[in-house]
């Protein structure tokens, strides 16, 4: 059985949520997937997955200062170099992600191969475009 670990920042619960979500979501399509915070992982949750996706919520206020939170990125910093697993970026926002995904990917940029999935929502709520997205991800 493919593994999904899904590892997530959250301040007001929402990210947690959506990374509930898709956790729930994967699990339901057959594989063993589980929703993590960034202070429940380890490193053998990194080793052993197929798929890992990486997520916070958006920080900052404006349209082009958006960022991860310092905490993701001091996590995202002590990762070891993750090869093996197929790696997803997932964010929430209340008004836009503006350079999110990028910031990730500056923290993430050797500690991963490629980035293959970038997910966003306003809320915890997995729409159809998600469910597609997820779909390929793992396809």
């Amino acid at each position: 059985m493919k593994k999904a670990n899904i590892i997530y920042h959250s301040k007001h619960g929402t990210t947690r949520a959506y990374a509930e979500n898709i956790a729930s979501l994967l699990g339901e399509w057959g594989l063993d997937a589980q929703a993590l915070s960034i202070g429940q992982c380890r490193i053998h949750h990194l080793a052993e997955a197929d798929y890992l996706l990486l997520g916070c919520w958006t920080s900052g206020l404006f349209f082009f200062g958006q960022h991860p939170d310092k905490e993701w990125r001091q996590f995202a910093k002590q990762l070891p170099v993750v090869s093996e697993a197929k790696v997803g970026l997932f964010t929430t926002y209340k008004l836009a992600t503006g350079s999110m995904f990028h910031g990730m990917a500056q923290a993430l940029h050797t500690k991963v191969n490629s980035i293959d999935l970038k997910l966003r929502s306003k809320s915890c709520q997995l729409n159809e475009a998600h469910k597609a997205a997820l779909l390929q991800f793992i396809g």
